[in-house]
């Protein structure tokens, strides 16, 4: 497949890493931390010409480091449907491609994990995805007492149909009443 540089991580462009040394975990760093050099890894712009520190970018649910974003393309990545942040986010990563596998804990500096480990919190994430999924198809009752699929919200035509189905009944109680209490049987 051949990328243009719209959309293409910027790190893809830089020379592959050769001797990093040893990431000093005290202070949190990865080999991320040392190949990137105060890169952002989508769009290459250096920590020193923005206003905060790179952001140490992680799967929200995996935990697992992906690398470093400055603030700009780190908001982004979360929502933005562009396809250099799919890519980001769907393992175009220096920590993927690399094999640099860290467990993100918050404020904490991030944990050097096994490829192993990785790979499970991996299946565990599509797990809780794909039961998440299953729990969203499963047909549920709303409050006109017809199922949805997918627990829909009921639409204006939904309220009307119901409205209709409720005005239906009334009527046809009261011209039941009406007519059994003429014919003098009460119910």
């Amino acid at each position: 497949m051949t990328f243009t540089d719209d959309d293409t991580p910027a790190f893809m462009n830089w020379p592959l890493p050769s001797e990093l040394g040893t990431p000093d975990p005290y202070y949190g760093e990865t080999e991320a931390h040392l190949w990137q050099v105060g890169r952002c890894g989508i769009c290459g712009v250096h920590q020193e010409k923005c206003s905060r520190r790179h952001a140490l970018d992680h799967d929200h649910d995996t935990g697992l480091v992906r690398g470093l974003l400055c603030t700009g393309c780190n908001l982004q990545e979360g929502w933005s449907p562009n396809i250099l942040f799919r890519r980001w986010k769907s393992g175009m990563n220096p920590c993927a491609i690399f094999g640099w596998h860290y467990y993100h804990r918050g404020a904490s500096a991030p944990l050097p994990i096994t490829a192993a480990q990785a790979s499970l919190l991996e299946s565990r994430a599509a797990e809780r995805e794909a039961e998440l999924k299953r729990l969203m198809l499963q047909p549920m009752p709303n409050i006109f007492g017809k199922e949805v699929i997918g627990g829909g919200v009921p639409t204006d035509q939904d309220q009307h149909a119901a409205q209709s189905r409720e005005h239906l009944e009334e009527t046809h109680m009261t011209t039941t009443h009406h007519a059994t209490t003429e014919a003098g049987v009460e119910r």
